[in-house]
């Protein structure tokens, strides 16, 4: 009688379910990843009436990484530019395509655009995993068309890689409990390794994956973690010698070491530990900052670019939108928090590692495909509880995400807020 009433796994029926089923989820990952890449196609053919498109702006940082880019492609393999403070990971990158392509910067574009359609698959397979389809397409489709993501994927700054890496990081960590071989330690060790090298601030996401998973600290537990770490600093040490011999001593790829992850920076340019010290208005001014509306620019004016694509003026633009969806998803994926721990570490860690140095536009670009996951999360428990006429439910938290939205969209709320010349 048992095995009348369940079915049997290995019944030809079940596995030609289980194919269909697979075949379905390939074909949802393709049309997404096709949307993507349309969606750039098109932003790249309007791009080219912006005056940044064949060109970068008066930009210290996008000045370094050209410069640098030019040396490694000539020859110079240390990849020197004038200023040494930026981690030289995107000099390289940059650099790889000047060496096969010539310093043309279309091509530059177009790598990173089909980069940024990658992150998009990538948003949809981590949810896919995580949550449910319909997340997955929404979380693609908010991060598709988040505009500042399509600006920084134009221009020379290293945002669009970090963003990148970080989704990639993610995706192999989660990846790698379902098949601990040797090979996908090092497939994972790897964009963790590159990930970390591109913006060394990234390592409070790992602070953050050693709080939440404080068993890895049990003996039984440490094998693969310790296997991980290792390879992650092999991979890790051609830029550590590399930025000991720029810099003249040692350092963690950035000129500034590991003063990186508290900067004596405020919104306003001035330092703000000793204010700190004082008073914690000025942390909640960055805090606030972080999550609003408001687009702080220090290399390139979102705004500006906005005048040449509609694309840059979708719903989803609007970082406050993408903030108050993320947030009501964060909170409500702490019932499973277990199961999406990493999730957890990659948006806590990355969100405070530009809390804690500088708010502004670019900075938060690499944050933005955790608040799409998130965002995903929250639209897909609506539509559940929409689905199961769970109105005032469902009524309830429109409100409050609304209410949230408004105060995250009225930097006036705080009349100081922004530092007037």
């Amino acid at each position: 009688m048992s095995t009348l009433n369940h079915p049997n796994p290995l019944h030809p029926e079940s596995v030609l379910a289980e194919t269909n089923q697979t075949s379905q989820q390939c074909w949802h990952g393709f049309f997404i990843f096709v949307i993507a890449l349309i969606t750039r196609g098109l932003y790249y053919f309007q791009y080219h009436d912006n005056p940044f498109f064949d060109q970068y702006g008066d930009s210290a940082e996008s000045r370094h990484f050209d410069l640098g880019a030019q040396s490694f492609a000539n020859g110079d393999f240390l990849a020197n530019a004038p200023d040494y403070v930026f981690a030289p990971l995107y000099k390289y990158f940059l650099g790889s395509i000047y060496w096969l392509a010539g310093r043309d910067l279309q091509t530059v574009w177009g790598v990173q655009f089909f980069m940024g359609a990658l992150t998009v698959l990538l948003i949809f397979l981590i949810c896919k995993q995580q949550f449910n389809i319909r997340t997955a397409w929404i979380a693609g489709l908010v991060y598709n068309f988040h505009g500042p993501v399509l600006m920084y994927e134009g221009v020379i700054l290293r945002a669009s890689l970090i963003s990148f890496l970080g989704v990639v990081s993610l995706y192999a960590l989660i990846r790698l409990p379902q098949e601990p071989s040797f090979l996908r330690l090092i497939l994972t060790a790897l964009p963790v390794a590159l990930f970390i090298q591109c913006s060394p601030n990234v390592l409070l996401v790992f602070v953050f994956i050693l709080i939440f998973y404080r068993r890895w600290f049990r003996k039984e537990y440490l094998k693969i973690p310790k296997r991980l770490a290792f390879l992650v600093f092999l991979f890790c040490l051609p830029a550590l010698v590399q930025s000991s011999f720029v810099h003249g001593k040692p350092v963690l790829f950035e000129g500034t070491g590991a003063t990186l992850l508290l900067p004596d920076h405020s919104v306003e340019g001035s330092g703000w530990l000793d204010s700190l010290k004082e008073s914690g208005y000025l942390f909640s001014k960055k805090v606030y900052f972080f999550f609003s509306s408001y687009q702080l620019e220090d290399s390139y004016d979102f705004k500006s670019f906005q005048d040449y694509s509609f694309l840059l003026k979708t719903p989803f633009s609007n970082f406050g939108l993408l903030s108050a969806l993320g947030l009501f998803g964060f909170a409500l994926g702490m019932q499973e928090f277990k199961r999406h721990r990493l999730l957890y570490a990659y948006s806590v860690g990355m969100s405070l590692a530009v809390i804690l140095i500088f708010i502004s536009a670019r900075y938060r670009v690499p944050v933005v495909p955790f608040f799409a996951i998130w965002a995903g999360f929250a639209l897909d428990r609506l539509a559940t509880w929409h689905e199961s006429r769970k109105y005032y439910k469902s009524g309830v938290v429109v409100v409050l995400i609304a209410a949230l939205f408004t105060f995250l969209n009225s930097p006036d709320l705080i009349p100081d807020l922004i530092a007037k010349p």
